[in-house]
């Protein structure tokens, strides 16, 4: 069975054109959003499914979104486990719609407090920014 998730969907209404999205296009849920688009002619219909929700709720999602024909951009973690990806490599397989992994680090500290310091205007303006994704030294824990 599908998992819904808790959300506030007056606020994702209102919020909807900030994000360039017809408040028409703001659903209650990603089973809403599947159901609707799904219905639309092909032309018509979103580009690719991007799933930011919590950790738990991404091979749920990525897996109704494969099953509907939708290509899908998911942030990691992909799934919970190896059973759960091994399904969405064969749905993809079976499918041929797009499925990409982010690894986004947004939430990190590292990440968080130079964009705090642009938004607050304590750096002059920017004109590139150059990073680099230093390895981790020590074995991830299990």
């Amino acid at each position: 069975m599908a998992e819904t998730l808790p959300s506030d969907f007056e606020r994702a209404k209102l919020s909807a054109p900030d994000f360039d999205i017809s408040p028409e296009r703001a659903y209650e849920s990603y089973q809403d959003l599947m159901d609707k688009e799904e219905s639309f002619p092909a032309e018509e219909r979103v580009d690719s499914i991007s799933i930011t929700t919590p950790n738990h709720t991404h091979f749920p999602i990525a897996k109704a979104a494969i099953e509907a024909d939708f290509n899908v951009f998911c942030n990691k973690p992909m799934t919970l486990n190896l059973e759960q990806a091994d399904e969405l490599v064969s749905l993809v397989d079976q499918s041929g719609v797009v499925f990409t992994l982010n690894h986004n680090y947004t939430g990190t500290p590292l990440v968080r407090q130079p964009r705090e310091m642009v938004l607050n205007g304590e750096i002059g303006e920017i004109n590139a920014v150059r990073g680099m994704y230093l390895p981790r030294l020590a074995p991830y824990p299990n």
